[in-house]
């Protein structure tokens, strides 16, 4: 992009989006590209940078000139972990999608015809036969990095479950609700009670500020509070009882 700060901007939100240890980075690049010089990686490096989450899938293989047999070397030694400058921990993968030319053809057809390029490619037919190149060499590569990465994080997710009920806990313990709240009816009344607290606070809260201030004024928003409030307490209550019928059926 010409625009700088649109590109900025680009990087960012992908930035954002990958920087999470949950999600796996698909590194996508075009076959006729450098790949070590490319954006992508340097932002798949910036979160990424032990490559833990990451896989590099090459696209259009068949635009690479196929006289150009030093470029399909570099290829070639990419897929197979000894490229001189650049190596992914959870491989490179080759894949040839559907052209301009197959909008007729079946997603069987063209995972054929993809079949059949590699067979027959005089230098990627290697990595054909290693299952680096074609999509059903890829499935199985990216189920397996999906597999690690949740295994590797679910043990922080679990933690963070355990601390978020932890202050669930702590936040009922403040309320001052001594009883079991493991039942809906519990659950309940610890709730209206709740909106009654607050709704006594509000209220001697506004007549303090009614004697010191205009008497219309806090009269209607008095009147607005408490409707509100009243409101979502027939709600809440419903829905709580509604739930309760569910799970306990006559």
């Amino acid at each position: 992009y010409s625009n700088n700060a649109l590109t900025d901007k680009i990087k960012r939100m992908i930035l954002k989006y990958i920087e999470s240890e949950s999600t796996i980075i698909l590194l996508i690049m075009q076959s006729t590209s450098d790949p070590t010089a490319t954006e992508a990686l340097q932002c798949a490096r910036t979160v990424d940078p032990l490559q833990e989450r990451t896989m590099c899938i090459l696209t259009k293989p068949d635009e690479v000139p196929a006289d150009d047999q030093a470029k399909q070397k570099s290829l070639l030694s990419l897929m197979e972990g000894t490229h001189s400058q650049l190596k992914f921990q959870n491989g490179v993968f080759m894949v040839k999608a559907r052209g301009s030319h197959q909008t007729g053809l079946s997603i069987q057809q063209v995972r054929e015809q993809e079949a059949h390029y590699f067979k027959e490619h005089r230098m990627f037919s290697k990595a054909f036969t290693r299952r680096k190149a074609g999509y059903e060499s890829l499935l199985p590569a990216v189920e397996d990095i999906s597999l690690r990465s949740m295994h590797a994080y679910l043990p922080k997710l679990m933690r963070q479950i355990e601390l978020n009920i932890d202050v669930k806990n702590k936040e009922l313990k403040d309320l001052d609700f001594e009883d079991d709240l493991s039942t809906p009816q519990a659950k309940s009344w610890a709730v209206s009670t709740m909106i009654m607290k607050i709704e006594s606070e509000m209220a001697d809260n506004m007549d303090d500020a009614y004697e010191n201030g205009s008497s219309i004024i806090f009269e209607q928003f008095q009147k607005s509070v408490m409707a509100i409030l009243q409101e979502e307490e027939k709600t809440l209550k419903a829905d709580l009882e509604q739930f309760v019928i569910e799970r306990n059926p006559l």
